[in-house]
């Protein structure tokens, strides 16, 4: 290991204290998507006492972090900061103080490990062999799919040259980290079907054009014949999340609406879904005498992560971790994540951080009320990005 990559290292290490800290806070303090005032402000306190200047955004959510300095090349790390509304169940100290909100998805995390990336580097200002460049963005709402397209909006990715975010992962234990070049994440769409029948006593369907029956028909034909409609070896998932309709059991009501979702890694998979879907509702429609409609509403594009970036990655893992704790991430995951947004206009990749506790025989997934994390994951996610950071910025050969 060089002696810079040391520097980093036990800088961070010196900070653990202050990252953990930062991190029990946060899942203390949770907010949900929208609602993420006070996390600014907490955030933007801590900054500012270590003698930065930052943004705030105009809607007092979200914070843009920029090194000292006019470099015009940097690379930036996405936190977010949003919480789930969500009963935190866990008995800690640190558990969530607002009832119904935690942070479930580990952004209380992500956002102590930028923060301690920022107070690292700052301390290695001026011991490192070079100069170093850095944004740091606070991104609300991530959780809603809407934060990271207010950031760019707000100038998050001008004079940026890449760009990185981590997201905790309890399937892989503390210590590891993997990376994956490529989809790493899913192109999300929402669709929306509303179902106009004709209603009437249950007592009666003859008399009727039952919405409730063709909303069950329309669920069986998308789960049996979309599948049958794609490639195999293309990833794709079609789910139903919700059914709203009727108001007692002896009356067929006029209207049923169904939500689901839809979630594929490329745009030409997509367009054969929402194709197929299309075609079994104007099916139905001249079987079963209802109307239908169908509305698709886009989410986030599929996280594509950069060759080059993940290369990056790898090699500021070597100053941190063994080989055999550096991770392929073979298959892509089919949730969804807004980080794409800042792709589509920066090289970047988001890596998962292992945050499972050593010896658990139970892990409890994201999104979980008991979900947490083994703590000295933050230090590796830390070093990490510090290391990177430092990496980045080295003169070419």
């Amino acid at each position: 290991m060089q002696g810079w990559e040391s520097i980093v290292n036990v800088t961070v290490d010196a900070l653990a204290d202050q990252i953990i800290e930062t991190r029990r806070y946060l899942h203390a303090h949770p907010e949900p998507s929208g609602e993420e005032y006070q996390t600014t402000s907490y955030l933007e306190s801590q900054v500012l006492a270590l003698g930065l200047r930052c943004r705030r955004l105009s809607t007092g959510r979200g914070l843009i972090v920029d090194s000292p300095g006019q470099s015009a090349v940097r690379t930036a790390f996405r936190a977010d900061i949003d919480a789930l509304r969500i009963e935190d169940a866990k008995r800690v100290d640190y558990r969530s103080l607002k009832r119904g909100v935690m942070h479930g998805c580990g952004h209380d995390a992500h956002a102590a490990i930028a923060l301690g990336a920022i107070r690292a580097l700052v301390r290695c200002e001026g011991r490192l062999p070079w100069g170093i460049s850095w944004r740091t963005i606070f991104q609300p709402a991530e959780e809603t799919s809407q934060g990271a397209l207010e950031m760019v909006e707000a100038g998050a990715t001008d004079r940026i040259a890449t760009i990185i975010a981590c997201h905790v992962d309890p399937e892989l234990p503390a210590g590891t980290i993997g990376v994956k070049v490529g989809a790493l994440t899913a192109c999300c769409t929402e669709m929306v079907v509303v179902i106009r029948g004709r209603g009437g006593h249950a007592a009666r369907p003859h008399q009727t054009a039952d919405p409730l029956q063709v909303a069950a028909l329309l669920i069986t034909q998308v789960y049996q014949l979309c599948p049958r409609s794609i490639d195999c070896r293309q990833p794709a998932v079609v789910s139903f999340g919700m059914i709203e309709g009727g108001t007692a059991p002896n009356i067929i009501p006029e209207t049923v609406t169904l939500r689901g979702t839809i979630r594929v890694t490329d745009k030409t998979t997509m367009n054969r879904i929402t194709e197929r879907i299309l075609q079994i509702v104007r099916g139905l429609e001249s079987s079963c005498g209802a109307s239908l409609s169908v509305e698709y509403l886009s989410g986030p594009d599929a996280v594509m992560n950069d060759e080059q970036v993940v290369a990056a990655l790898r090699r500021a893992a070597g100053a941190i971790l063994e080989p055999h704790q550096i991770r392929t991430i073979e298959l892509p995951s089919m949730g969804g994540e807004d980080f794409s947004a800042y792709l589509a206009r920066v090289p970047g990749a988001l890596f998962r951080l292992g945050v499972a506790k050593a010896g658990s025989t139970q892990i409890e997934l994201l999104h979980s009320p008991r979900f947490d994390i083994d703590e000295s994951s933050l230090l590796v996610g830390t070093k990490l990005v510090a290391q990177y950071v430092v990496q980045a910025a080295r003169p070419q050969q």
